[in-house]
């Protein structure tokens, strides 16, 4: 099994910065060239080009400064979008796709394992015979891997890893359901009797900011001239910080989910379920809750979960969620709920409403009915930071919804943006015995790496 670690490349010397720029431009000029050749196959009615054709034409030729493989993974991957193209013009006719014509600035360059290279925790990457390698400091074992530069806000180097052949850390008669949602980004009900909830209000915050951001930006764009210094300087910062809230987004969901796998393998569940609430985005409920609907990203929080969970050898499910969050775990009774707590008008049961989900998700994919549980841990996916005690009118989970004794673990919590925008803070209130309470930190500036 292979994973992809992302790798910030911050504060390069200009050199390497311009050198690393100019590869990406050789990649797309190798890009450019292919679809000119497509292009004039389709005007001549000639055969479409393949990855030989491709290669031969381009092969001792020297016109790319490039090194040789880097240039046929383009061609590859030019071939693989001819592919795809192809397969969707014939899956679905009414979206009308094209085959590449544009002709493209930047491309993200890629090396096999075969070229990049790792030495005493120098990696190196060749650019062709007789001209200087891109050199980088990193920390990974010696080697060759598979590795390609992207630009996302700043260059970032992806590498693809192997990983260690996956065992069965737990049996097939522990199962666990997870409901995904917006305000709890993942709910996750075990058939022993253990639960988990991991909020969201921090993804949700950071994609608010964002919206507020962009709205911002935009009424000053209103009153630029399209193509003025001011312009350009104001398009730039609009990407920039967009795209860091798109770095604490993605940062956010990684956590969020290996804290769910640690979870599973702390349990040793052997067969996970976990919902699809796509019925859910395609309801009309109004622009504002469209508009949250239309930023909720549980594709990628399923792709996540499913990626992670291979390695350690759980099974992973995938199914319809219709109707169990609206359904009564102890009597079947069904209604239309608001609010984080489930309250049941026939029988009386109260319960948290993710948790009513997870745990109707066991009768449904396994067939086994569960009583819903009444305790659960509480974890942030994040890093925060702390800054003392503060009162908030609305919590972030009711815990009286979970447990009946007053002397249980309480936490509210809200987001304090302050001036500094880049950085961003979270009051907390424990009000536990023991004064334990999960807060971790962002620091301005911090750059992680990622493991996808």
């Amino acid at each position: 099994m292979k994973t992809t670690r992302i790798i910030r490349l911050v504060e390069l010397p200009k050199n390497l910065f311009k050198a690393v720029k100019a590869s990406n431009k050789e990649s797309a000029r190798v890009w450019n060239f292919c679809k000119d050749k497509l292009q004039e196959s389709i005007k001549n009615r000639e055969e479409w080009p393949t990855k030989d054709t491709l290669h031969n034409s381009i092969s001792g030729t020297k016109q790319f400064q490039l090194h040789s493989q880097s240039v046929q993974q383009v061609c590859r991957a030019f071939i693989d979008c001819l592919s795809t193209t192809k397969k969707l013009r014939r899956e679905h006719p009414e979206l009308k796709f094209r085959y590449p014509h544009k002709d493209k600035l930047f491309y993200s360059t890629i090396w096999t394992s075969q070229a990049a290279k790792v030495k005493a925790g120098i990696l190196s990457l060749p650019m062709g015979r007789d001209r200087n390698p891109l050199v980088f400091r990193v920390d990974l074992q010696d080697g060759g891997y598979p590795c390609r530069i992207v630009w996302n806000d700043g260059f970032e180097l992806h590498v693809c890893q192997e990983l260690p052949a996956a065992t069965q850390v737990g049996s097939s008669d522990t199962v666990a359901a997870i409901d995904l949602g917006e305000i709890h980004q993942i709910a996750c009900v075990a058939s022993n009797g253990n639960a988990l909830l991991i909020s969201g209000r921090g993804i949700r915050t950071v994609k608010h900011l964002n919206n507020k951001m962009l709205g911002k930006i935009q009424r000053i764009k209103v009153n630029c001239k399209n193509g003025s210094k001011r312009f350009g300087r104001i398009t730039r910062s609009r990407n920039r910080q967009s795209e860091r809230n798109n770095r604490r987004v993605r940062n956010l969901r990684h956590n969020g989910t290996r804290k769910v796998v640690d979870f599973l393998v702390a349990n040793q569940v052997g067969k996970l379920f976990v919902g699809n609430p796509d019925g859910v985005r395609k309801k009309d409920s109004g622009r504002h809750h469209n508009q949250r609907m239309c930023l909720w990203e549980y594709g990628k929080d399923i792709q996540y979960i499913k990626e992670k969970t291979g390695r350690v050898g759980i099974e992973f499910l995938k199914g319809s969620e219709r109707g169990t969050s609206s359904t009564c775990p102890v009597c079947g009774f069904k209604r239309r709920q608001k609010g984080r707590r489930w309250v049941c008008t026939n029988c009386g049961f109260r319960g948290h409403r993710d948790l009513v989900g997870a745990t109707n998700m066991h009768l449904l994919a396994f067939g086994v009915p569960m009583i819903c549980p009444n305790k659960a841990t509480y974890l942030r996916p994040g890093p925060v930071k702390s800054i003392g005690l503060g009162s908030n009118s609305r919590a972030d989970t009711l815990q009286s919804s979970l447990v009946s004794e007053r002397n249980e673990r309480s936490v509210i919590e809200r987001w304090r943006p302050v001036r500094d925008r880049t950085t961003f803070f979270r009051s907390t209130r424990n009000t536990s015995p023991s004064g334990d309470c999960e807060c971790h930190t962002i620091f301005r500036g911090h750059q992680p790496s990622y493991i996808v």
